[in-house]
């Protein structure tokens, strides 16, 4: 990341509206292969950007309340609608949902911790068969999910040596990435399944000088 571009970003982080997540995404992105197989001890690699996940039925009146046999119990909408999560990436052992977050009260969306914690009791197999079955090959959809499904199974095999259809059964880590402070994520709802990776720690992992000053600064 260049110097200019830091600055720039810092400038106008705090303007209403300005979607600063989405700007230092690409220099984040670009690092989280390496941050993440030193933090987790394994050869991690990143696989695809806002990789889909399936519509739940979320009582309203249960929401801050869940307890474990409530968030694994979530039943899901036959819909094709979905949510996602920010990046997935896997390893030999694990998929991770990765949620990346450059403010600390957008954490406080109850229902989207519900939903992480939901899939970080099942494996990957529901989710692999939904992005197939109903994205990809469902009927009128956009023709762009069946591009993406393809570019997931071809960068799962150039990166891991095997196919993901064989590897589905493989369980889930949610991971936050955020401002110290992320953390406090595990405090929001029981039981506390989050994996959390803060600033500070990606800026003693990368060299990029520029890139640890800015995750430094949020």
């Amino acid at each position: 990341m260049e110097k200019s571009i830091k600055d720039l970003l810092l400038e106008l982080k705090p303007l209403p509206k300005y979607q600063f997540e989405r700007r230092i995404d690409i220099f984040i992105l670009h690092e989280l292969e390496t941050v993440f197989s030193k933090i987790f001890n394994e050869k991690v690699y990143f696989l695809y950007p806002e990789f889909p996940l399936r519509k739940l039925s979320i009582a309203t009146d249960n929401i801050y309340n869940a307890d474990y046999e409530y968030i694994q119990g979530l039943k899901n909408v036959v819909e094709n609608h979905n949510t996602n999560a920010d990046y997935l990436m896997a390893s030999e052992n694990y998929f991770y949902l990765v949620e990346l977050k450059t403010d600390l009260k957008s954490v406080n969306d109850v229902r989207q911790l519900i939903y992480y914690a939901h899939y970080s009791t099942k494996n990957f197999t529901d989710l692999f068969n939904f992005f197939k079955n109903n994205l990809a090959y469902g009927l009128k959809q956009d023709k762009k999910w069946k591009f993406g499904f393809n570019f997931l199974l071809e960068n799962y095999e150039k990166k891991l040596g095997k196919k993901i259809e064989n590897e589905t059964d493989k369980p889930i880590k949610i991971v936050y990435i955020g401002p110290v402070g992320i953390e406090s994520v595990n405090e929001k709802i029981k039981p506390h399944v989050f994996n959390t990776i803060n600033f500070k720690q990606i800026a003693t992992i990368i060299d990029d000088v520029n890139l640890k000053e800015l995750l430094l600064s949020i």
